[in-house]
């Protein structure tokens, strides 16, 4: 199973978001899941067994307690992928930034031109 594969599942990325913001407990990743999705207890642990398998998660034990934490190793293949695509992204977004830019100083510029702007004198 590849990192898409892993991903494609909407519970596994949820999952993923809730340990993104930290270290969580099963518990609490379950809580939410099972509201979020109406999960059982066990089809959340599959998940999560996923996660662990192909290394998008890790696990320690204190006491009876398991605490799960997002590792960022597997989700770099996702990143090369995407960096293909990034350049398209990026020239786009200069455009994009470039445009809004000119609009901006012809905003400026009718708002100095107007009577009683800025460059009429009194």
């Amino acid at each position: 199973m590849n990192a898409f594969d892993v991903l494609g599942d909407p519970v596994r990325r949820r999952i993923l978001e809730l340990l993104a913001d930290g270290e969580q407990t099963a518990g609490a990743i379950t809580d939410v899941i099972r509201v979020e999705f109406a999960l059982s207890q066990q089809a959340v642990s599959q998940h999560l067994r996923v996660l662990r398998e192909h290394g998008f998660a890790s696990v320690r034990a204190e006491g009876a307690r398991r605490f799960y934490a997002v590792e960022a190793g597997p989700l770099s293949e996702v990143d090369a992928w995407l960096d293909r695509f990034r350049r398209l992204w990026d020239q786009r977004l200069d455009a994009l930034e470039t445009e809004l830019a000119r609009g901006r100083r012809t905003t400026r510029q009718s708002a100095n031109d107007e009577p009683g702007g800025p460059n009429e004198e009194a």
